[in-house]
Order: structure tokens, then sequence, then C-alpha cells
């Protein structure tokens, strides 16, 4: 006798279809990325960042110095792609970067 009337999924499609189900799905996306930020960029840039935040669908980063912040500014473009890329989605549109 037969346990599942089903084929089983696998936990990755599982996982998926319960994340594309949540209500506030691109928010917890972009949290899940911002999560990835010193894997992406690196340890250099994570460690002269300073703060991480939010705007909609722009991230904002505080640069400990006007030199890292041209630095990861030149970089904004892959950045961007590798954030979204880590995710699956287009979850950010702009990074803004300050000191």
């Amino acid at each position: 006798m037969a346990l599942y009337r089903r084929t089983p999924k696998g936990i990755s499609s599982a996982l998926s279809d319960f994340f594309d189900s949540l209500p506030n799905r691109k928010q917890f996306k972009r949290s899940l990325a911002v999560t990835n930020w010193s894997s992406i960029v690196g340890e250099r840039i994570s460690a002269q960042t300073k703060s991480i935040s939010i705007e909609g669908t722009k991230l904002v980063i505080k640069m400990s110095s006007s030199l890292w912040r041209h630095e990861v500014h030149a970089q904004r473009f892959a950045i961007l792609t590798k954030l979204n890329n880590s995710v699956n989605d287009d979850v950010f549109t702009e990074l803004l970067i300050k000191e």
C-alpha cells in the first residue's frame, strides 16, 4: 500500500514553493540578499561597511571612508547583479553608497 498519493517533492522545490507563497516574498528576499552581503562583496569591503538599510527597492550602504565609497560605487552594478542573483529575483533596482 502506497504511503503517498503523489510523488514527494524535493526539499529545494518545497522551499521554493513555500517562499513563493509568502505574502511579503519580495521583502523576505531583500533581507535574505542583505545577509549575503559579506560573501558577495568580500571581507575587505564588508569590514568597511558601517551600515546597510533597505528603502523600498533601494539598498543604502554607508561606508567608513570616501575611498571605500568610491570603490563600492565603481562596482555597484556588479554588486547589484550578484545580490539579485543570490535570491534569483530582481529585488533591488538601485544601490546608494554614502559615507
